[in-house]
């Protein structure tokens, strides 16, 4: 490659007939050598912007790569996030389910007890309400029967007391029901 310092060393020699003019030529070889000077200077200013340049083209390559990674890796951490809330609430479902069941089988055996006791109830119910009734017809009979004796014997007799309640008849805490 041929410097600026080349074309001003170079000298020529001198021709004898038919010449250039040595000033024209010295003058011509100065602008050549001052334009290629300047081109040079360009030229590393140019080759220095493009390093730079492919240096940030490189930093901007690394740049994407690590975004691209940081990318996939925030795609995998959302599938897991997801994976593992899924499995969270499939699991508290499957709990709740489980302690409904529970709550459902202790409320029915609550049910099949409390009606295991009103079924009790409303037998002793009706066996109260027999026993009153037996009692009742008996008290109403022994009833008939006083006006009848009392036309049949002109003195007054003392009547007898019933004194034992009827059987069942305790079961309700009542005590004799009633005393003549």
């Amino acid at each position: 490659m041929i410097t600026s310092q080349d074309i001003r060393a170079k000298t020529f020699e001198k021709a004898v007939f038919g010449g250039y003019e040595m000033g024209s030529v010295d003058d011509y070889l100065e602008a050549v050598a001052q334009e290629l000077d300047a081109q040079a200077k360009e030229i590393a200013v140019l080759k220095g912007k493009m390093k730079i340049l492919a240096d940030k083209v490189e930093e901007y390559r690394g740049t994407e790569e690590a975004m691209r990674a940081a990318l996939v890796s925030a795609q995998q951490l959302a599938a897991q996030i997801e994976a593992d809330a899924r499995a969270k609430g499939d699991a508290i479902v499957t709990d709740a389910t489980a302690q409904s069941l529970e709550v459902l089988s202790d409320i029915k055996k609550q049910i099949a007890s409390e009606e295991t006791k009103l079924a009790a109830v409303r037998a002793s119910y009706a066996k109260f309400l027999s026993d009153a009734r037996s009692l009742c017809e008996r008290q109403i009979r022994y009833l008939d029967a006083v006006p009848r004796a009392q036309e049949q014997s002109a003195p007054v007799q003392e009547q007898p007391r019933i004194t034992e309640p009827e059987q069942g008849a305790d079961d309700f805490g009542a005590t004799q029901l009633f005393s003549l």
